[in-house]
């Protein structure tokens, strides 16, 4: 026996340890070329298959709330798009009684819409707002007066990336950037907000703390940047309501980090700035806050949350393994059942007409000592963003989730690796795949037998089918169905290598997440593992042709037994 094991060893083919690099390397390098942007689309569907996957295990700060102006608003005041500056102040006031914390209005008007001031101006919206303001902070946080104010943000536009960029036509924060290169240039551009409100903002008032975040940027892909081009002087949203949200708060309390509270509270906190420099990347959660049903009707929502805001860990595991699943073959966000497309994001979105007949108690809950992101849901008002999870949904709430992400994890918030750390990762895997490949083709079968792999991936195509048939899914339970025999027929041991390696690799990419760390390439590095391997293969093993249906096919010696019990068959056997 163990001459026969030695003389099979020698007639094996070898493959020199440089051969194996050559066509990991080849793969690898293909990926990098992104031929016909194979690269750029893996990539991203990379992140957005995370982001889904990961959305069932973020839990929301539940200090942050959305409120829509929308077409029922507008008809219940009889106003018509935009809104007037007094109809503003009039809904600002009605918003401000509720006594949030810091409010940002997602309102721009670049021109400006009524040409005579004594009819309507910027000054009628802060003259509707209260005063004084009826904050109700203690005694020793009221160092001064403007700590009790609340803050109001008002949205302009930032000027042209590419002049005022520290990376020409980006807006994002680039890798290996020192702290003292930070760009001071003010990016705002004057002439999207009106003359008479910008002098507003930059004169003292005795209603709100006033400021403006800035909206609209470049070159930061699907990231959130936090201070445009770097710059102390450009906030954006997020970043602008997180400060004033934390100044106003104990911070140990409200803020994620306590470190970076104290920070916040140095004179000027300008030396934090470098904490939240780098883009960040929007966590989304898959469960709707359950204080927010009273203003949806039944059935708009997915499931929520329980009023304390706590999900178990068996409806998370069901939601995370439900958009692994599915969106393996379809785009879950289309799906017209709410469970499965998950409309409704992390923080609580209310209509602005609950401002007008809603349950105060209610509506207390949601808006009293919080982040309130006003913004508009109006046709014909082209403001929308695309969620990896919840499809599209009004551009506000991207804001309200970025700055729901800084106050779960403050500075340790998601944001990209460096492209060198990126790459190094990418290297590593394929050149440790070049020599573990090898040993695992050779291997396999004393390792796991020769039936236990072929009846397991069998029986994972067989589930598959029945958990897609379950989900009213018949047309792609049967293409699974037919998937899997095929499989078994040609390929009977692949789908447990695969599926191994499909879930070692989006565990990596989520593990990449948790640790504050976008996931990487994992799509197309699979896509290189498997090339790899697929191509080291013919290298390893004989290369007489296989025989159909495969020797190990569960199917194929199913066949062969019926063909052996029908009489005028059996002289046609080989």
């Amino acid at each position: 026996m163990a001459s026969e094991a030695a003389a099979s060893a020698a007639q094996q083919p070898v493959l020199s340890w440089w051969a194996r690099v050559v066509v990991a390397i080849t793969y690898l390098t293909l990926l990098s070329v992104d031929p016909l942007n194979i690269g750029t689309a893996s990539s991203q569907r990379s992140e957005d298959a995370v982001l889904r996957i990961s959305a069932a295990y973020y839990d929301a700060s539940r200090e942050v709330t959305v409120v829509l102006i929308d077409d029922d608003y507008l008809r219940k005041i009889g106003s018509g798009w935009p809104m007037s500056y007094r109809a503003q102040g009039l809904l600002l006031r009605r918003l401000l009684s509720y006594e949030p914390s810091a409010v940002f209005v997602d309102l721009l008007y670049r021109q400006r819409y009524n040409q005579e001031p004594s009819v309507d101006s910027p000054a009628d919206l802060l003259a509707a707002l209260p005063r004084p303001p009826r904050l109700r902070l203690p005694a020793p946080r009221a160092a001064s007066s403007e700590a009790l104010l609340p803050a109001l943000i008002f949205a302009g536009l930032s000027t042209d990336a590419t002049k005022l960029s520290p990376q020409p036509g980006s807006f994002c924060y680039p890798d290996g950037l020192a702290a003292d290169q930070l760009r001071n240039d003010p990016l705002l551009d004057t002439q999207s907000i009106d003359p008479t409100l910008q002098t507003l903002v930059a004169a003292p008032s005795d209603r709100a703390a006033l400021g403006v975040a800035l909206v609209g940027w470049s070159g930061c892909g699907s990231s959130y940047p936090l201070l445009l081009a770097g710059s102390r002087a450009a906030p954006t949203p997020a970043y602008a309501m997180y400060r004033a949200f934390c100044s106003r708060h104990g911070l140990s309390e409200r803020c994620a980090d306590q470190s970076a509270s104290r920070q916040l509270r140095a004179p000027g906190g300008e030396d934090t700035d470098v904490d939240f420099v780098r883009p960040l990347i929007v966590r989304w959660g898959t469960f709707a806050p359950g204080f927010q049903k009273p203003f949806y009707a039944a059935g708009s929502c997915q499931r929520a949350t329980r009023d304390d805001g706590e999900v178990g860990p068996l409806p998370r595991f069901a939601q995370a393994f439900q958009q692994l699943a599915l969106g393996a073959i379809f785009d879950v966000r289309t799906d017209a059942k709410p469970e499965i497309s998950r409309p409704c994001p992390a923080v609580p979105v209310i209509r602005a007409d609950a401002l007008l007949d809603g349950d105060p108690r209610a509506l207390g809950a949601l808006l009293r000592d919080k982040a309130v992101f006003l913004g508009a849901s109006v046709a014909g008002v082209p403001d929308w963003y695309t969620s990896p999870v919840h499809g599209r949904i009004p551009g506000v709430v991207l804001h309200a989730m970025a700055l729901d992400n800084l106050l779960t994890a403050g500075p340790r918030y998601a944001k990209r690796m460096h492209s060198q750390v990126s790459d190094a990762i990418r290297i590593g895997l394929a050149l440790l795949v070049a020599f573990v490949a090898p040993w695992f083709l050779l291997r396999r079968q004393r390792l796991l037998g020769d039936r236990v792999p072929v009846l397991l991936g069998l029986g994972l195509w067989i589930g598959y089918s029945i958990y897609l048939a379950v989900h009213g899914l018949q047309r792609e339970a049967l293409g699974a169905l037919a998937v899997g025999l095929a499989f078994d027929l040609i390929k009977p041991t692949d789908t447990l290598r695969y599926t191994l390696l499909i879930a070692l690799m989006a565990l990596l990419a989520l593990l990449a997440l948790a640790s504050g760390w976008s996931p990487w390439n994992w799509i197309g590095l699979l896509l290189v593992i498997v090339a790899t391997t697929e191509t080291m293969k013919g290298f390893l093993k004989a290369a007489a042709p296989k025989p159909f249906p495969h020797p190990d096919s569960l199917l194929g010696a199913l066949f062969a037994r019926m063909r052996a019990a029908i009489p005028f068959t059996r002289g046609t056997q080989k």
